[in-house]
């Protein structure tokens, strides 16, 4: 994939909340969203699981710690906070991963509505896209093509 590829693909996010959403990118030369037709999941539900489990499984090891007299809460505290923040980082990293997993997904359906200019090589979406020129080089076509019987091609001297 080329660097303007990949930096559509990057200006992608998830459109709504929830367990899944519907994806939009973004076009470089126009700025129009390019959405996504399916949804894709966005990591949140997992997320949630996690931090469920997580938190039952720091009680379960902290009510174990508690028991064991003076030195017991000192430990299950130090535990758990071990517990917790190893667990939460885990999360981070695979929420992340789900994130850009889907977002990859996601571009790969849309991918087809974005087209290369034959003459500079800039991705543009379909809107942009015309004869396969972007709208520059159309439009810069369109001057070089000539200007009419005794005119000037510079519009602020047309009366010379």
């Amino acid at each position: 994939m080329n660097d303007t590829l990949n930096q559509i693909m990057a200006s992608g996010y998830p459109q709504g909340g929830g367990a899944s959403a519907k994806y939009a990118f973004i076009c470089r030369s126009c700025g129009a969203q390019v959405v996504t037709q399916n949804s894709y999941s966005t990591g949140m539900g997992q997320s949630a699981l996690g931090s469920v489990l997580s938190s039952q499984a720091q009680y379960g090891l902290t009510s174990i710690f508690y028991r064991i007299p003076v030195i017991g809460p000192i430990l299950g505290s130090v535990i758990s906070g071990l517990v917790s923040r190893k667990m939460g980082e885990r999360q981070a990293r695979n929420f992340q991963q789900g994130m850009e997993d889907a977002k990859r997904q996601a571009f790969e359906e849309v991918r087809g509505q974005f087209s290369q200019c034959a003459r500079c090589g800039a991705v543009v979406c379909a809107s942009c896209a015309s004869g396969g020129l972007c709208r520059t080089c159309v439009q810069s076509a369109g001057g070089q093509q000539g200007t009419p019987q005794g005119g000037s091609s510079d519009p602020t001297k047309m009366w010379e």
